[in-house]
């Protein structure tokens, strides 16, 4: 589940585990959570790319193949509850497209994600 905040920080929520290691070292521990989002992220966004319908879009006489628009991607993000919220769902979206840069908008690559 994925929540995000006002200063644009994605906070990925994780049940507690019944009986974690106790690590002191807080380096390692801090290695490991980067790695566990970012596979959590990169899982999110495979899943999205093999789920979701890609098709044609017409926009100002151009056709654009085998896309997705972003409020389909909003809405599946909600769908799946990897987002609690249309807006934290925007913001996954955005930072799936920052960090990965697989995909982008078609009409403009430096203009972000929209739901709309």
């Amino acid at each position: 589940l994925v929540s995000g905040s006002s200063c644009g920080i994605i906070h990925i929520l994780q049940p507690p585990a019944e009986s974690e290691p106790i690590q002191h070292d807080s380096l390692i521990l801090y290695r490991q959570k980067i790695e566990e989002e970012a596979l959590t992220l990169y899982a999110i966004f495979e899943s999205a790319l093999s789920e979701m319908k890609r098709c044609d879009h017409k926009r100002k006489m151009k056709t654009h193949k085998r896309c997705f628009l972003g409020s389909d991607l909003v809405t599946y993000l909600l769908e799946k509850e990897h987002a609690v919220t249309r807006y934290d769902a925007l913001e996954l979206g955005r930072v799936l497209a920052r960090h990965f840069s697989l995909f982008h908008n078609a009409e403009d690559k430096e203009k972000a994600l929209e739901d709309n």
